[in-house]
This record gives structure tokens, sequence and C-alpha cells, in this order.
């Protein structure tokens, strides 16, 4: 229970707006500034799409050689099974 006082007689006058004060800050939101937020959340953003772009391209020129000549042996591969149909000009 908040206990509020009238007048204060004490020889400081912040001891009569402690109760008060605690109250206050009980209930009280916290402030926002709403263009640092947003501005916030747009570097946290940025953050996570830089991330998944590393992770999609950040690989190596030895690693896309690789993977380069996987896919142009499995197009070889799969060529040579082809039927060889008098319609397939």
């Amino acid at each position: 229970m908040v206990r509020r006082t009238v007048a204060c007689l004490n020889a400081h006058e912040n001891d009569c707006l402690r109760p008060v004060a605690a109250y206050i800050r009980l209930n009280m939101a916290e402030i926002v500034n709403l263009r640092r937020a947003r501005k916030q959340k747009a570097r946290a953003d940025a953050e996570t799409e830089a991330a998944a772009n590393r992770l999609a391209h950040g690989r190596t020129k030895a690693e896309r050689n690789q993977s380069k000549a996987e896919q142009e042996a499995a197009d070889r591969k799969l060529d040579g099974h082809k039927r060889g149909d008098r319609n397939d000009d």
C-alpha cells in the first residue's frame, strides 16, 4: 500500500517523496525513443539477412568449382542415359 504524505516536516524534502517515487517507478512504463527502436530493429533484421546470405553465398572458390564439376558430371550421366528416339530432335 502506498503511504501518502500531505506535508513534510522533515529536514529533507526528498524523504517525503520516496514512497511516491517508488510507486511511480513500479507503475510507469519505460520511455522508449521510437526512432532509436526502429533503427535497432532495422539493424537486427539486416544482420539476420546478412547471416543468411553468408550461408547461401559464402563459399570458397574451390567449393564452387567442386559443386560445378559435380553438377556437370550429373548432367553428362543423365545425357548418357537418354534414349535415342527419332523424335528427339
